[in-house]
C-alpha cells in the first residue's frame, strides 16, 4: 500500500505526515534552527511557517517548498518500505546478506529517489551496511559515505554519527585499530553537534571504542569504558546492550584469569540476554562458561555448557570445537579431542585480536592431542605452525602458552636443549606482559 498524502491537507498536516513516515522526531525536525514548540503548532495548524521557515523545514525532510503548498502526491511508499527495511535489518543480523543485498537492490531500482531525501539515505546506510559485512569494503564505503554526506546535509547528525561508525569495519577486520578510532572520533565529533542527546547511540559508541580498546589498552582503561555505557543503560532503563556489555567485561577479566569477577560478570550477561530472549547472546555466553570450566579443569561441565550452546545456536564456530577436543583431552579421550579439533575453520582473519588468539591457540591444543595419540613430529609441526600464526602480532599470554607445550613436548621427547629455550621464551614473555600490564596477560 502505497504511503498517499491526500491533497486536501494543510501544510501542517503534510509535514507531520512526511516527519513520522520518516521516523524523525518533532526534536529531530526542528534542528537549531527552531522550537520545538513552534514545529508542534505549525503541526497542529495553531501557526502558519514563514517561507523561510517552511524552506529550512523542507530542506531537512528532503522536499522542495512547493510539496507542502502544491496539491502534490508522494508517489513513493514511504512507509512500506521502511517496513521492508526493517525485515531486511534482520536478514542481516541473520548473516542472510545475499538475500538482504538482493531486496534492498529492488528497492533502489523500484523508485526514482530524491537524492537528497532521508529515506534514500536510509537505503544507502543499509546498503552501505549489507556490502561491508559481504566483505565488499569500498562498495559499502562509498555507500555510507554517501548517506552520512545527506544526513549531514539535513543536519541529522544523530544520524550522520550512527552510519559514520560503520565505517570502521574495514580497519577492525584489518586489526588497524588506530584507524577505527579514529574514524569512532570523528563519529563522537559530529554526534556533538546533534540537538538532542541519543543514549543508545553513546552506548554503541562506547562498547565498539572497549572493543577496540581491548587489542592493546590496559584492562582498567577497557573495563572504564564499559562501565561507562552500563552506567548510561541502567540511567535510562533500557538496559540496552547490557547483556554484550557484562559478557565483554567477563571476557576482559578471563583474559586476566581474574575468575571470581568473571564469573560475576558472566552471570549478571546470561540474565539480562535471558530477559530480552536474546539466544545468540545466550549461546555466546555458554561458550564462555565453556571456557571458564576448562581454565579449572572441569571438562564434564564445559560439555554440559556446549550442549546448551546447541539448543541456543546450532552454528557451531571455531569456539566450540576448540573447547570441546580441549574437553575430550582434560578427560584423556584423544581420539574424540582429535576427531573435533579437526573440524575447526581456520579462517584467514577473525574480526578481532582476541579472536585471532583464540583461533590459532586450536592449532597448539591439535599438537598437544597429536603427541598424547603418539605422533610426536606432527604435534611439533602443529605447535611451531601455531607460534608462527600468533607472532603475528606482539607478545601474548597465548604465544607464552604455545612456548611451553612446545617445551614440554620437547622434555617428554628427552630433548631438553630445546626444551629449555621453548620454556625460556614462555618465560620471558610472561615478564615482559607483567612489566607492561598488557591485557593479553
Amino acid at each position: 500500500m502505497e504511503a498517499v498524502i491526500p491533497m486536501e491537507n494543510t501544510i501542517g498536516e503534510k509535514i507531520k505526515l512526511l516527519r513520522k513516515e520518516l521516523k524523525m522526531t518533532q526534536a529531530e525536525l526542528a534542528g537549531s534552527e527552531m522550537t520545538k514548540s513552534m514545529l508542534s503548532q505549525i503541526e497542529n495548524n495553531q501557526a502558519a511557517p514563514s517561507m523561510k521557515s517552511l524552506q529550512y523545514i523542507a530542506q531537512r525532510l528532503g522536499k522542495s517548498p512547493s510539496f507542502f503548498l502544491d496539491n502534490e502526491k508522494e508517489n513513493i511508499p514511504v512507509d512500506d518500505i521502511n517496513k521492508k527495511l526493517n525485515k531486511i535489518d534482520k536478514l542481516i543480523k541473520n548473516f542472510e546478506y545475499a538475500s538482504a543485498r538482493e531486496k534492498i537492490e529492488k528497492i533502489l531500482s523500484a523508485y526514482s529517489y530524491d537524492k537528497d531525501n532521508k529515506l534514500y539515505a536510509d537505503i544507502l546506510y543499509k546498503y552501505g551496511e549489507c556490502l561491508q559485512d559481504m566483505l565488499e569494503f569500498d562498495s559499502g564505503e562509498e555507500k555510507i559515505k554517501e548517506a552520512v554526506k545527506i544526513y549531514t546535509g539535513l543536519h541529522l547528525t544523530t544520524y550522520a554519527a550512527r552510519a559514520n561508525m560503520e565505517l570502521i569495519r574495514r580497519y577492525y577486520n584489518e586489526y588497524n585499530y588506530d584507524e577505527c578510532l579514529k574514524i569512532l572520533d570523528e563519529s563522537w565529533n559530529m554526534y556533538k553537534h546533534a540537538v538532542n542527546h541519543d543514549s543508545l547511540l553513546e552506548i554503541e559508541m562506547l562498547f565498539y571504542r572497549s572493543l577496540v580498546k581491548l587489542a592493546d589498552a590496559s584492562a582498567e582503561e577497557v573495563l572504564e569504558l564499559i562501565q561507562k555505557a552500563l552506567d548510561i543503560s541502567n540511567e535510562n532503563g533500557a538496559y540496552y546492550k547490557s547483556d554484550e556489555l557484562y559478557r565483554l567485561k567477563a571476557l576482559v577479566y578471563f583474559v586476566m584469569e581474574k575468575y571470581n569477577d568473571f564469573l560475576f560478570c558472566i552471570k549478571k550477561a546470561k540474565q539480562f540476554a535471558q530477559f530480552s530472549d536474546n539466544y545468540k547472546s545466550l549461546s555466546k555466553i555458554e561458550i564462555s562458561l565453556a571456557m571458564y570450566e576448562n581454565a579449572l579443569n572441569n571438562p564434564e561441565n564445559a560439555i554440559e555448557h556446549l550442549k546448551k550452546f546447541d539448543k541456543f545456536n546450532g552454528k557451531r564456530n571455531f569456539g566450540y570445537y576448540a573447547n570441546l577436543s580441549l574437553s575430550y583431552y582434560l578427560l584423556k579421550n584423544y581420539k574424540e579431542a582429535y576427531a573435533n579439533i579437526l573440524k575447526i575453520n581456520y579462517k584467514p582473519q577473525m574480526y578481532h585480536k582476541i579472536d585471532y588468539f583464540m583461533l590459532w591457540t586450536g592449532k597448539v591444543y591439535e599438537g598437544l592431542i597429536l603427541n598424547k595419540l603418539n605422533k610426536t613430529e606432527k604435534a611439533i609441526d602443529s605447535i611451531n605452525f601455531a607460534i608462527n600464526k600468533l607472532e603475528f602480532f606482539d607478545d601474548s599470554k597465548y604465544l607464552a602458552f604455545a612456548y611451553k607445550s612446545l617445551s614440554d613436548i620437547y622434555a617428554e621427547k628427552g630433548n631438553y636443549e630445546k626444551a629449555y629455550a621453548a620454556i625460556k621464551k614462555a618465560y620471558d614473555i610472561r615478564n615482559i606482559l607483567v612489566k607492561e600490564g598488557k591485557i593479553a596477560y
